[in-house]
């Protein structure tokens, strides 16, 4: 499944050696290792908010995913 994006990520389904289904998203053409640090980023976000107690009340926080660089300019989610 192609998502509607500038770059148009591909979402596939893999199948692990432990028979579960694990869903990636496949980036190219662009430095993925940016997406690596804006995830970095968001995991520092969430680390303040749970740290804050307001925050930490309403349990805000940012959808994180894993980004693996395979190339400079490819990668998977």
């Amino acid at each position: 499944m192609t998502l509607a994006s500038i770059r148009r990520p591909k979402r596939v389904s893999v199948l692990g050696s432990n028979e579960k289904v694990y869903m990636l998203l496949v980036k190219g053409g662009e430095d993925v290792r940016l997406d690596q640090r804006v995830e970095e980023l968001f995991e520092l976000v969430n680390r303040i908010f749970m740290n804050h107690p307001e925050t930490n009340k309403k349990q805000l926080s940012i959808s994180r995913f894993e980004v693996i660089p395979m190339k400079p300019m490819f990668g998977v989610f």
